[in-house]
């Protein structure tokens, strides 16, 4: 018999892009599955597009509070033992579930699998691999547990949020809220590093997803990957990588080896954001 698995999409005014998406899903070599579309305030027909779906899709409307926040709500309505996610964007690729539940199903102590990306802008592929990127591997190099040693989070976020595959039980073992709904980006930065030092992490280093990046103007602030950053914008984003550091630090689980590489980095992320 099949797990179940509830995949949570947070979604902003992307009616043009949601059906992609949504598509992607239905195309997975895997029967059961669960989808939920959490609309965090949008202006367009977003509503009126998923009511077009029926019971394929489940659907919640809130004021716009943010992606963490509307995956939080996400979480509220999910029934599967697995849980995904999906960002309105993105795609996966039709063997995604196939292989990740494979390997939760052959690693039954994990926590949950990561798997690799691929990550285009405006249409043009800008990183093959994010994995390779971030240095990600396991002792084998093909699937296997995530090396922590080094801790290679302190310098980025290593894994795409869509490609976090995660039992339910190892999400419940984390503090509320999940998804911290006080940060408009990083959030996901946040719950990958605790998951970390809550549970095992079987890494699958086959691209499985796409992250796409379009400038619709549902990102303003943020800087675009693969563009020119603006003083401000860069300040932003090291203000964003220091305060990751400084949650992570108030881990109990936090092991000294990792403390130590954090106050490393948190010393090379101030001087940098002191001299913008």
């Amino acid at each position: 018999m099949h797990e179940l698995v509830s995949v949570i999409i947070p979604t902003f005014n992307r009616a043009a892009l949601l059906p992609e998406a949504l598509d992607s899903i239905f195309r997975q070599e895997w029967p059961a599955i669960q989808v939920i579309v959490v609309d965090d305030g949008s202006t367009d027909h977003t509503g009126e597009l998923i009511a077009s779906y029926g019971s394929k899709v489940e659907y919640a409307w809130q004021p716009n509070q943010g992606a963490g926040a509307a995956r939080n709500r996400g979480l509220e309505m999910v029934r599967g033992s697995v849980i995904a996610f999906l960002d309105s964007d993105d795609l996966w690729l039709p063997q995604k579930l196939r292989v990740e539940m494979a390997l939760l199903d052959q690693v039954p102590e994990a926590g949950a699998v990561f798997s690799d990306s691929e990550h285009w802008l405006n249409g043009k592929l800008v990183l093959p691999s994010r994995f390779t990127n971030a240095g990600v591997r396991s002792a084998s190099g093909g699937p296997g547990y995530l090396l922590h040693d080094p801790p290679l989070w302190v310098h980025s976020s290593l894994v795409s949020t869509c490609c976090m595959t995660i039992r339910r039980s190892a999400l419940q073992r984390l503090t509320l809220p999940r998804f911290d709904d006080s940060r408009t980006v990083n959030e996901d930065w946040d719950l990958e590093v605790r998951l970390y030092y809550s549970c095992e992490i079987v890494i699958c280093p086959q691209v499985l997803a796409i992250i796409r990046r379009i400038e619709d103007n549902t990102r303003i602030g943020r800087a675009i990957p693969g563009m020119p950053m603006t003083v401000e914008q860069r300040r932003t984003r090291v203000g964003r990588h220091r305060n990751v550091l400084l949650r992570a630090l108030e881990l109990p689980e936090l092991p000294a080896s990792a403390v130590e590489h954090v106050h490393a980095k948190l010393k090379e992320v101030t001087a940098v954001l002191e001299s913008l």
